[in-house]
């Protein structure tokens, strides 16, 4: 059994043969390791659990990015034997083997909901892309039933930051909310998304009352936030702010 994955926005791909997991990416980003030039986060972890980096060329990446022809590529440079399945898993929730995972999940929120008796406001932090996905999906629901709109309660609300910063570059607020909530909830929340989502909610009051008070129940909700990113990699992150502070 062979699984692939693919990361656009990390520009890279895994896969995984025969107890072998492998990450593919076109190029090792140097945030990767710390000054003494040793692996650290995720890499580190990877690794440490069996993992293979191996690097490709970033002409023979993109043309595996525009074809996603997976099967041919892992059969060419890995010879597997001809029983092998493959199964190719993309990054991103836009794939319908993820978007099964979020409907079980979703079903799970609305069971716990009901049990409870309490009107939550749901918050899941997104990455590049999530935000243009669901717009898509929700203009299909309203292509089928002419009587929705965009601003209808049945949707999601897609909260936009105050102020924007590049996926995954260090910024300081996000760095001052990360310890600011592990001080207050001793939670450790992940410095990619976690950080940002709360960043979003809380530099902004307009949002948190967009998101708490429910005109319809005239009454305000509890948050239920439902963690999305891995604070293995935080090591990595801590890292990029300890040099950025440096230089």
């Amino acid at each position: 059994m062979c699984s692939i994955w693919l990361g656009t926005r990390c520009a890279n791909f895994g896969i995984f043969y025969d107890k072998m997991t492998c990450f593919i990416p076109k190029h090792t980003c140097r945030t990767f390791k710390s000054k003494d030039n040793s692996i650290e986060g995720n890499l580190l972890l990877s690794k440490t659990l069996g993992m293979q980096h191996i690097q490709l060329q970033p002409d023979v990446y993109h043309d595996l990015v525009s074809s996603r022809n997976f099967s041919a590529f892992f059969k060419r440079e890995w010879r597997p034997s001809s029983d092998t399945k493959i199964l190719c898993v993309p990054q991103g929730v836009a794939t319908l083997e993820a978007q099964e995972g979020v409907k079980l999940l979703a079903h799970e929120i609305n069971t716990y909901v009901q049990t409870c008796g309490t009107l939550f406001a749901v918050v899941i932090p997104c990455g590049t892309g999530d935000a243009a996905f669901l717009t898509k999906q929700f203009q299909q629901l309203i292509v089928e039933d002419p009587s929705l709109d965009m601003n209808s309660v049945v949707f999601p609300q897609i909260l936009n930051p105050k102020e924007k910063n590049r996926f995954g570059r260090p910024w300081w607020p996000l760095y001052h909310m990360y310890h600011e909530l592990l001080q207050e909830t001793q939670v450790d929340f992940d410095l990619i998304y976690g950080a940002f989502a709360w960043y979003t909610l809380f530099s902004d009051t307009t949002q948190l009352d967009k998101v708490l008070n429910c005109t319809t129940y005239n009454s305000k909700r509890q948050f239920m936030y439902i963690h999305t990113g891995g604070t293995s990699g935080n090591a990595t992150m801590l890292s990029r702010y300890e040099h950025k502070n440096k230089s």
